[in-house]
């Protein structure tokens, strides 16, 4: 019976992983942002960078990764707030729900039917410290159940520093430290940690993206992106992730994307291009700004 139940909660795993083609709890690395994802670029913005934001920044996003095979559901949350001159401080949550898979009986016979899920939960906190230079850092509780009676529930943290000018932004930090999980069996699995080193360019109305991630896992990803701004109210993206093919980091895709801003409310979307992994993945979002 243990060694059923064992068994079965590693195929849901490898069920809930195909979206990604990644690890479990890839969605730590996994961007809900379309602006970012439209610009190829492979995470979230740098905790140490949150302090460029004049009050208020909220958003909710939705989409699909992989709708044409897994059709996996993903919502995110997002607020940032300047609380002093030199402190942001933020919050995200990010949910992430796979296709059911039926369960079945010692005998083989279909019992019903089991919807593996994920979410994570987050702060961040951007402190600048003076001529350009930032420090920012994020806790994260993640929990994933993949099965009725196999579950986990880790804890991690980042950590960021970052120098920002009038052309050239720069950031390298480290994500995703804990310690290892498992979901109640004796196979152990390790968070998808990284160290991320990232830059922005600006030359005009057209911004450059780059980032470079070198995951503990042995394996590497990177994403080179383009935004044009027009008169900072529409805006045109594309972007290209690489991610290898050892099934460790967030697979390759070409990603692009519009976004619009009046009076403060913003709506972006991207749409990735892949022939596997995260193909055809489309999300919106809504914000508001101040």
């Amino acid at each position: 019976m243990i060694m059923k139940k064992t068994i079965s909660a590693l195929c849901a795993l490898a069920l809930f992983a195909t979206a990604a083609r990644a690890q479990s709890f890839s969605l730590l690395n996994l961007s809900y942002d379309p602006a970012t994802l439209a610009t190829g670029v492979t995470g979230e913005m740098s905790p140490a960078l949150m302090y460029d934001l004049k009050h208020l920044k909220a958003q909710v996003s939705y989409g699909l990764w992989s709708p044409s095979s897994a059709s996996s559901s993903a919502l995110g949350v997002s607020l940032r707030g300047k609380f002093a001159k030199m402190v942001t401080v933020g919050a995200d949550f990010k949910t992430f729900g796979s296709k059911p898979y039926e369960i079945t009986d010692e005998g083989g016979s279909v019992k019903g039917e089991y919807k593996p899920s994920e979410f994570v939960v987050g702060i961040n906190a951007g402190v600048m410290l003076g001529f350009g230079f930032s420090l920012g850092f994020g806790a994260h509780f993640a929990s994933s159940k993949i099965a009725p009676d196999a579950s986990a529930k880790p804890f991690c943290f980042d950590a960021a520093v970052a120098y920002s000018g009038k052309i050239v932004q720069v950031s390298m930090g480290v994500y995703n430290l804990g310690t290892k999980f498992n979901y109640g069996g004796t196979e152990s699995y390790s968070l998808p940690a990284l160290v991320r080193a990232s830059g922005r360019f600006v030359t005009g109305p057209v911004r450059t993206n780059v980032e470079l991630d070198y995951l503990f896992e042995r394996a590497f990803m990177g994403g080179l992106g383009f935004e044009y701004s027009l008169k900072d109210h529409f805006f045109a993206r594309a972007g290209f992730h690489y991610g290898g093919n050892d099934g460790k980091a967030i697979p390759w895709y070409g990603s692009v994307g519009l976004g619009c801003k009046f009076a403060g409310v913003t709506l972006d979307a991207a749409y990735l291009i892949s022939k596997g992994g995260l193909a055809n993945t489309f999300r919106v979002a809504l914000g508001y700004c101040f």
